[in-house]
C-alpha cells in the first residue's frame, strides 16, 4: 500500500475518534521504520503521539527526517530536534553530500533557535558547497572560516559564487585563487569573464588572462560587458579578429562601442576559410556594412557556385540594391527609395 493511502486511511480512522484505533495504526506505522511515513502521520493525523514519534525521528540522526519533522509537525519540540541535528555526522561524499543541505535548511528556517553551533558544525564538515550556503544565507556565519574552506578545495564555480553572493567575502583573495586555479588546471576559463562581472573585481588581470588564454567569444563578452573602453578593448578586438566566426565578428562589430567594423569586414573578405554563407551573414547583419564591397567579394570568389548556396548570391544582389538606395537617400540623392 502506498504511503499516501496509509495516511489517508489513518486520517479517516482519526475522524472516528477512537484512540485505540489511532494507536493501532500508529504502532503499525512505527514498525515500518519509514521515517517519511512516521513524519506524515505525525503531521496529518489528529491524535498522533507527537512526543513518541519525535523521539524516533531524533534518535534516527537522519538530517532529512529531523528537518522535515521540525518543518511540518505542529507542536514539535524544535530545541530537541536541533540537539539531534547537532549530533549528525556530516562528511564529504555520499551520503554526506545529500545530508548537508538539511543542516543549512534547518539553520535558515529556524534562526530563532540560534545558529552559532550549527555554523560551527558546518565548518567542521569541511564541505565547500555547505560553506557557501551558510556564508550566503545564515546571518552571523563565520565568513572567513567558510571562505577558507572554499579555497582549501579550489573549484572555479564555488570560488566565483562565493565572491558574487557572500556579503563580506574577500574579493581579492578569491580572484587570486581563481586565476591560480584556471592557470594550473587549464580549464573553466570562462570564469575569468564571470568573475569580472562581480562588483569589486580587479578587471585588469582578468582581462589579461582572457586575451592570452580565452576564446574569441569570451573576449567579445569582456569587451561588451566589462571593459567598455575603446582603447583597452583593442586587445580583445585583436583576439576576435583572429577568428573566422562570422557570428562572433558581427556581434563584436554591432555590440562593442568603438569596434573597427572595416577591420571586421576585411577579415572575413580576405579569409580563405570564410564561406559564401559567412560573407552573406556579414553583409546582412553587420550594422553599417559595405554591402557592395562584400557582394563583389562574394562574386569574385564564388561566382561559379551552384545549388543551394547559389541563393546567397541571388539574395545579396537584392540586398545590394536596397543598400544603394538607402545610401543615396542618406546622401540626399533621392527623394524616396523608389528612385522617382
Amino acid at each position: 500500500m502506498e504511503n499516501e493511502q496509509i495516511i489517508n486511511m489513518s486520517i479517516n480512522v482519526a475522524k472516528s475518534g477512537s484512540k485505540r484505533a489511532i494507536k493501532i495504526m500508529e504502532d503499525s506505522i512505527v514498525e515500518t521504520k519509514d521515517l517519511l511515513l512516521i513524519t506524515d502521520f505525525a503531521a496529518k493525523v489528529k491524535g498522533a503521539d507527537i512526543e513518541r514519534l519525535e523521539k524516533i525521528i531524533a534518535n534516527s540522526l537522519n538530517p532529512e527526517a529531523i528537518y522535515n519533522f521540525a518543518k511540518n509537525v505542529e507542536g514539535a519540540d524544535l530545541g530537541k530536534l536541533k540537539a539531534a541535528m547537532l549530533k549528525v555526522s556530516f562528511n564529504q561524499g555520499y551520503p554526506g553530500f545529500l545530508k548537508y543541505t538539511y543542516l543549512h535548511n534547518f539553520a535558515k528556517d529556524f534562526p530563532q533557535l540560534g545558529t552559532t553551533d550549527l555554523d560551527e558544525l558546518a565548518i567542521k564538515a569541511d564541505i565547500p558547497h555547505l560553506s557557501y550556503l551558510f556564508a550566503k544565507d545564515i546571518e552571523g556565519a563565520n565568513i572567513e572560516a567558510h571562505q577558507a574552506i572554499v579555497l582549501k578545495h579550489p573549484d572555479a564555480e564555488y570560488i566565483t559564487n562565493f565572491a558574487r553572493d557572500v556579503k563580506g567575502a574577500d574579493i581579492k583573495e578569491l580572484e587570486d585563487a581563481l586565476l591560480k586555479y584556471i592557470n594550473v588546471y587549464k580549464r573553466d576559463k570562462n570564469y575569468a569573464y564571470v568573475f569580472g562581472l562581480i562588483e569589486g573585481a580587479d578587471i585588469e588581470p582578468l582581462a589579461e588572462y582572457a586575451v592570452n588564454n580565452c576564446s574569441h567569444w569570451i573576449n567579445y563578452q569582456f569587451a561588451r560587458d566589462i571593459v567598455k573602453d575603446v582603447q583597452k578593448n583593442k586587445q580583445h578586438e585583436k583576439v576576435v579578429l583572429e577568428t573566422c566566426d562570422a557570428e562572433c565578428l558581427v556581434a563584436y562589430g554591432n555590440d562593442v562601442f568603438g569596434a573597427d567594423k572595416k577591420a571586421i569586414e576585411d577579415k572575413l573578405i580576405s579569409s580563405q576559410y570564410a564561406t559564401l554563407k559567412d560573407l552573406y551573414y556579414l553583409a546582412i547583419n553587420l550594422n553599417g556594412a559595405d554591402v557592395t564591397k562584400i557582394r563583389n567579394a562574394m562574386y569574385n570568389r564564388f561566382a561559379d557556385t551552384n545549388g543551394y548556396e547559389r541563393t546567397y548570391l541571388d539574395e545579396i544582389d537584392k540586398a545590394e540594391e536596397t543598400y544603394k538606395k538607402k545610401l543615396l537617400i542618406h546622401q540626399g540623392g533621392l527623394i524616396d527609395a523608389t528612385g522617382d
